[in-house]
């Protein structure tokens, strides 16, 4: 039996069924959060059953891991289709900090979810260790994109890389709580990451 066959026919695959239930969970998670989040709503919202969704992901838990993987992929996503080849690697880096912040729906929904997420972590020792992975995985893409800039020789060569990654991951999450909050604008939050970056990393002139 094809997979269109098992997901109900209509050309519906058993993929298609599993990312509308991904994108029903982080859509949930961002407007109900982590303990409003109930396995049927989502799986009403997805259009699919109750066991169909326990299929893809045996349990609540293992339905977060990959709401939360999802949502870094989006942002990944979101990411990539502003690439530049034009771009220095500077300028790459720039983007990679400034584009978790727009006026876009998408973008909005990943922060408030991861939001929710990191605050209900607090609650639900099961949400750490995903949640740690994901935001090692943030810290490793800063830190390829500072190296990046620093093989160009558009960071100073005695910037600690580590360091300076986990400072503005700390800060753009810190910048994304105010942001969905209403506290600073898009144009707000950009300007300060741009202006903390620089001064962190000290480009050269070149």
């Amino acid at each position: 039996m094809s997979l269109t066959a098992f997901a109900g026919g209509n050309g519906v695959t058993m993929a298609d069924k599993r990312a509308a239930i991904l994108s029903a969970s982080a859509k949930t998670i961002a407007q109900h959060g982590v303990r409003g989040m109930r396995v049927t709503e989502v799986a009403a919202s997805a259009g699919v059953s109750t066991a169909l969704l326990y299929y893809h992901f045996t349990d609540r838990a293992g339905l977060l891991d990959a709401a939360l993987q999802y949502m870094m992929e989006q942002s990944r996503e979101y990411r990539s289709r502003a690439d530049n080849p034009a771009d220095t690697a500077w300028q790459r880096l720039l983007n990679h900090l400034s584009l978790e912040f727009q006026d876009d729906p998408v973008v909005t929904e990943t922060t408030l979810a991861w939001n929710e997420l990191r605050a209900s972590a607090v609650y639900e020792p099961g949400l750490r260790a995903s949640l740690a992975t994901a935001a090692s995985d943030w810290r490793q893409e800063i830190k390829d994109a500072i190296r990046a800039a620093q093989e160009a020789g558009e960071v100073a060569d005695t910037v600690d890389i580590d360091g300076a990654a986990a400072t503005l991951v700390a800060l753009m999450e810190g910048f994304g709580s105010q942001w969905i909050c209403g506290e600073l604008t898009v144009a707000e939050v950009q300007a300060h990451l741009s202006a903390t970056a620089t001064a962190l990393l000290r480009p050269s002139a070149s």
